[in-house]
């Protein structure tokens, strides 16, 4: 953990740099008791920008498909990740 990322989980936020969406799917998974997460093969993407910890999962999801070309889907406690 950088010193960024400490910063960001004392201000309530998610905090990303350049990251991968296995990288940010993983600390979502973390922190909203994700059960499974299905990113498909193809998707290569890095991510930078910040969201309050404070949003639902479907609203932090819906943000990252508005700056991207990705999908995801929630069912029973998994997330599905397609391009």
């Amino acid at each position: 953990m950088n010193l960024v990322q400490i910063l960001a989980w004392r201000e309530g936020v998610f905090r990303f740099q350049d990251e991968s969406i296995e990288f940010i799917m993983s600390e979502l998974s973390k922190w909203y008791n994700i059960n499974d997460v299905q990113i498909s093969n193809n998707i290569k993407d890095k991510f930078t920008g910040s969201i309050k910890r404070t949003k639902q999962l479907k609203d932090v999801l819906n943000a990252l498909e508005e700056v991207s070309d990705l999908q995801f889907a929630i069912e029973e406690g998994r997330v599905m990740v397609t391009k």
